[in-house]
């Protein structure tokens, strides 16, 4: 398990406007709490608006671990248009062109892993925090998981 209870020990900014401040926020967590354990959550199409700071957590020697949920799409603006606007669904998805984010960490001197089932993932994830670098994280997911933004109007 990872603790994250408490006093700074979770940032969550709280809209869904701020989608891709992940990887940044955790950056500037990790550069102010140097001793810390820390561990970014971001979707793919999340991750790809500040996928730049993988090149950054690398250069600047900060060791986060990112995990990436990779279902590629940006599903959030894919439900989005679905639902406002009437667009089919996955009107932002890039399934035809996919990512691999291993090795698109890889190329920025981020080590990087796939895992795709709980164990692999728990597995990881421990180690990514156990490392004194920065590491990726690449989960699979399924393009057809509903949002959460989907739950939040139950």
């Amino acid at each position: 398990t990872f603790p994250a209870m408490g006093p700074r020990s979770y940032v969550n900014p709280g809209s869904w406007a701020t989608m891709g401040s992940g990887l940044p926020s955790a950056l500037g967590a990790q550069a102010a709490n140097p001793d810390a354990d820390v561990v970014a959550l971001a979707g793919d199409g999340g991750l790809m608006m500040a996928v730049h700071e993988l090149h950054t957590a690398a250069a600047e020697d900060l060791p986060v671990t990112t995990v990436v949920f990779r279902n590629e799409d940006y599903a959030i603006i894919s439900d989005g248009a679905e639902r406002d606007h009437g667009l089919p669904a996955g009107s932002y998805a890039w399934g035809d062109s996919p990512i691999d984010f291993v090795a698109l960490a890889e190329s920025m001197g981020v080590s990087a892993a796939r895992a795709e089932t709980p164990e692999a993932v728990r597995d990881a994830v421990s180690a990514g925090v156990d490392a004194d670098e920065p590491r990726l994280v690449e989960v699979p997911t399924d393009p057809a998981e509903p949002q959460a933004s989907d739950y939040l109007t139950e």
